[in-house]
């Protein structure tokens, strides 16, 4: 009987130890899986977002830098004779002038004059050409001195109203003496070009650059 249980014993304790190799084996293939496996997750998820970044990249719009370069609307129009320059409108850039006779104020002051028009205007009616009955952009002065301090009394010592003074002489000007064409749209025309000339006349006027 004593022999019978030991031989149940031994039996017993080869059982324990292969139970035990069996499930440290089991544990190891688990492990080794788990970590075959948690490499490649890492591995996917690396290349996911690798592959996300250089499509991002790839995607991204460049920005550019454009410049808008606005249009040229006036012209430099020079008048040699006075030694000066006005910026005009394109409008009315075909300007056209006539020197008039050098003249002497009665202060003993030298002054130089031009009459203008604009050459489309004198194409639309001869009436507003230089020469006409009253030229629309009206007549310039260069008078020598100083513009006098009181010209409304003082009307012959004085040529046009003042556009501006100048260390040795001044510049005026004379409106058009009255409105040239026989139709209504070239007596609007001219009455707007006046108008711009007059502006840009008072506004840019200055010595020849």
């Amino acid at each position: 009987m004593k022999k019978f249980r030991s031989n149940e014993t031994g039996f017993s304790a080869i059982e324990l130890v292969l139970i035990i190799v069996i499930v440290v084996l089991i544990g190891i293939s688990g492990w080794l899986v788990y970590k075959n496996h948690h490499k490649n997750a890492a591995a996917t998820i690396s290349t996911t977002s690798t592959s996300k970044a250089a499509t991002s990249t790839s995607t991204t719009p460049k920005s550019t830098s454009t410049s808008t370069t606005k249009p040229v609307t006036t012209t430099v129009f020079q008048i040699p004779e006075l030694g000066i320059e006005i910026t005009v409108p394109n409008s009315i850039k075909d300007i056209v002038y006539k020197v008039d006779p050098a003249g002497t104020l009665s202060t003993g002051q030298q002054t130089q004059s031009v009459t203008l028009s604009t050459q489309t205007l004198t194409n639309l009616d001869s009436d507003c050409s230089v020469n006409g009955s009253a030229p629309p952009l009206g007549t310039i002065y260069k008078t020598t001195g100083q513009y006098p301090s009181n010209p409304d009394v003082d009307l012959n010592n004085s040529s046009g109203g003042l556009v501006k003074q100048f260390s040795t002489y001044y510049i005026g000007w004379s409106n058009p003496q009255g409105i040239c064409g026989t139709s209504a749209s070239t007596q609007s025309d001219a009455s707007a070009d006046s108008n711009l000339f007059s502006t840009a006349l008072h506004s840019t006027v200055q010595p020849i650059q």
